[in-house]
């Protein structure tokens, strides 16, 4: 998504990201990367993470907070096992922590953030919490870009079904940006989909945007003028 919202979108300025589930800051790194002007807050509220996520990332330009994010502040049981990416706010008492949970509009509100460029949610699950605790961006069009993790397979019960994600951006007036990250359902072993990342822009940006690209290139290549010509 990095490479095409470059491509694709020529007067958009990432400033902000959040990364909602940094794990152990695999996606902040290629954000810092991609975006040099960005600052990156990471979203990590498993301790055992967080403490492998702050030694991996070391960058003047992060912000790393040991929280969750949610439709709502206050606490929340986590489930855990290790430093898994499976690990998600749940209400199996197994293997549960109690985490400190906030949203998106609060701690944006309280350390004077106005707007997010890219939003990226993985969150096993409780990407719809993550979505109602950011309403008030959402609904004024304050974020830019969103990958979100979704379910594909209706037996998929872990990940947020694919119409949900969908249902809930539309009503924000969000269209679809692209897919990304498509895995099949590797626990049986067959080729259908599991879950992808599905990725959205606002109307902000896409007005911002019209009309400087007509077809999406295939790669940084494709997007030279002198590449074009041969």
């Amino acid at each position: 998504m990095n490479a095409d919202i470059a491509l694709t979108c020529p007067r958009t300025n990432v400033n902000v990201v959040f990364d909602v589930g940094a794990h152990i800051g695999e996606e902040t790194r290629k954000f810092l990367k991609a975006f040099r002007n960005s600052k990156v807050y990471s979203f990590e509220p498993t301790p055992i993470t967080f403490s492998l996520l702050d030694a991996n990332v070391d960058s003047a330009r992060t912000q790393k907070e040991n929280l969750a994010l949610s439709s709502h502040s206050g606490t929340a049981q986590f489930n855990v096992d290790g430093n898994s990416t499976s690990n998600r706010i749940a209400t199996e008492e197994k293997n549960a922590i109690e985490v400190l949970t906030t949203t998106i509009d609060e701690y944006c509100d309280c350390n004077g953030i106005s707007g997010i460029d890219i939003l990226k949610i993985d969150t096993e699950g409780h990407e719809l919490n993550v979505l109602m605790g950011a309403s008030k961006r959402l609904s004024e069009s304050r974020i830019g870009f969103l990958r979100i993790e979704c379910g594909i397979d209706a037996n998929n019960t872990r990940h947020v079904a694919f119409n949900n994600i969908i249902s809930c951006m539309q009503e924000y007036g969000y269209k679809m940006f692209g897919i990304y990250e498509q895995e099949i359902e590797f626990f049986e072993g067959c080729a259908h989909l599991r879950r992808v990342d599905l990725a959205f822009i606002s109307k902000t940006e896409i007005e911002k945007n019209r009309g400087l690209v007509r077809i999406r290139p295939k790669s940084f290549r494709d997007f030279l003028p002198r590449a074009r010509a041969k």
